[in-house]
């Protein structure tokens, strides 16, 4: 009975689990998970937090208004297919090892990054993942079996849920985010996230990790403005209150931020690795949630990185919120553009 009421109580944190994951509410407004939960009563709010015009320049909204309009038009040329792989062969695996490593990420972590994800292909055996190198699909969000990946995980692992994006990406550019500032001491909305660390027994998980993890992916107070500028301008001045910089390197972080409007805040909702391809292209490495597996995707310009990821995340209509934002370390991303399928009427 312990072990039913254990699995229930597992399989719920699942579901719950967020890199963010997209579901309809009960109107029909798409939502995504973190959308869909209200955390106990936040601390208080950060004093670095900004209001619209007080922080947003004529002509820093003029410029990225143009940039979005100009991208939107596009439409034609929106992203219709990827190329992935779920590193579930050797020969991927080394493949991207190598660029991860000629990024400049430190041996030890890229390691670390290559024995989690041969330890979650090996647990979930069949999943419906791509079995030999990378293959190109009409279908931008690849299906695979979460209920037998949750039985299997489960069976095998306790409590210990899995790894996740924040996770992952972090881990991988640990050596890359310096925070210098006040560490944040807690943060409910990554109460699942910590749990997973502390579980997970994955040594570079230190203290020290885990105080930077949390300060890096802190919520942050925003006003309920759907002008994008205003939040991005928050998510800097939040950055540079707690003395994060980023290194100079070929390796980048991605992260897609989300407005909730539940409590008023911006949350990375989810993140990924951004590094070279030999080819001229690009790899971008994530963990698409606490169950689903691990993707490798080739893109040839980072528009199609934004148009992937906001194909996936900007699914949200009729809601006062700003749409999804997607930075590279601590900028937008060069052409990003909203999802032309799901236009504010």
């Amino acid at each position: 009975m312990k072990n039913k009421i254990l699995v229930m109580i597992i399989v719920g944190v699942l579901l719950l689990s967020s890199c963010a994951k997209v579901n309809d509410d009960a109107y029909g407004d798409k939502k995504t998970t973190k959308e869909n939960v209200k955390e106990s009563k936040k601390e208080s709010k950060e004093e670095t937090t900004t209001t619209g015009q007080e922080q947003t320049t004529e002509k820093t909204q003029q410029t990225t208004t143009t940039t979005e309009k100009e991208n939107s038009a596009k439409v034609d040329d929106f992203l219709t297919e990827i190329e992935y792989s779920n590193l579930i062969d050797e020969a991927t695996r080394n493949e991207v090892k190598v660029a991860l490593l000629d990024a400049g990420l430190p041996k030890e972590d890229v390691e670390n990054f290559i024995a989690t994800v041969v330890d979650y292909n090996e647990t979930v055996g069949e999943f419906g993942g791509v079995k030999e190198g990378f293959v190109v699909s009409k279908e931008l969000q690849p299906i695979y079996d979460v209920n037998t990946i949750d039985e299997l995980w489960l069976a095998k692992k306790d409590e210990f849920v899995g790894n996740n994006c924040r996770m992952t990406a972090l881990q991988l550019v640990d050596s890359l985010v310096n925070v210098d500032g006040e560490i944040v001491k807690e943060n409910k909305v990554l109460f699942m996230d910590e749990d997973a660390i502390m579980s997970s027994g994955n040594k570079k998980f230190t203290e020290d990790f885990i105080g930077k993890f949390r300060t890096f992916f802190g919520d942050i107070s925003t006003p309920l403005e759907k002008d994008m500028n205003i939040h991005l301008k928050n998510v800097k001045n939040y950055w540079k209150d707690k003395k994060v910089f980023f290194k100079d390197s070929k390796a980048k972080i991605i992260t897609v931020w989300f407005h909730n409007d539940l409590d008023n805040n911006l949350f990375v909702g989810h993140t990924g690795v951004l590094v070279p391809a030999k080819d001229g292209g690009l790899y971008f490495i994530e963990k698409i949630s606490f169950q689903e597996p691990y993707q490798v995707l080739k893109f040839k310009d980072r528009q199609g990185v934004s148009d992937y990821l906001m194909a996936k995340y900007d699914v949200s209509f009729g809601q006062p919120t700003a749409k999804p934002f997607i930075l590279e370390n601590d900028e937008l991303i060069e052409g990003y553009r909203p999802n032309p399928k799901n236009v504010q009427q």
